[in-house]
């Protein structure tokens, strides 16, 4: 009797556990075809979202001659500040602030603002010139990033500027 009883409780458990990891690869089989074609759609845009954003890219704007050839306007490049806050730590966020709204002559709180928000990235100035920027790639904090971008120079001044401005609206 003994015996018959350890072959029936040795079957009954060898049953239990066969119906319970059924049970379980079922549960998982089931998540996963509900994740894929129910709800599929919906995780991929977010995903791509996350993953994918626009980005403006600045074109490289050529030369404006005239017809001897002489510059009118032409495209050098210039420096832009910018922060990424999630890399500054919170003890040195009032320290760069102070720091950049005086090299770059700007109001405390307007970059104590940008510096401690909770964006990815901030523009702080644009088109700073070399030795500004210079000076605060010095500095080297963790999270400023200098970008450099391309601006338009008229070799002539401002009456150039405007002349050639003009010129282009006749033409178009």
């Amino acid at each position: 009797m003994g015996l018959q009883f350890t072959k029936l409780s040795m079957r009954r458990r060898t049953v239990l556990v066969f119906a319970i990891a059924s049970a379980c690869f079922f549960a998982v089989i089931f998540r996963l075809g509900w994740l894929q074609f129910v709800k599929g759609n919906e995780l991929q845009t977010k995903a791509e979202s996350l993953r994918i954003r626009e980005k403006p890219v600045a074109a490289s704007r050529g030369d404006i001659l005239d017809r001897n050839g002489n510059k009118l306007a032409v495209s050098i490049s210039a420096d832009s500040i910018a922060v990424s806050p999630p890399e500054i730590k919170i003890e040195e966020q009032e320290e760069i602030a102070k720091f950049l709204s005086e090299t770059l002559e700007l109001d405390y709180d307007t970059v104590l603002k940008k510096v401690s928000s909770g964006r990815s990235f901030e523009w702080i100035k644009r088109k700073v010139d070399f030795a500004t920027s210079e000076k605060i790639q010095e500095k080297d904090f963790k999270g400023i990033s200098i970008i450099q971008e391309t601006q338009r120079f008229y070799p002539e001044g401002q009456l150039q500027q405007r002349a050639v401005i003009a010129n282009f609206q006749m033409l178009y």
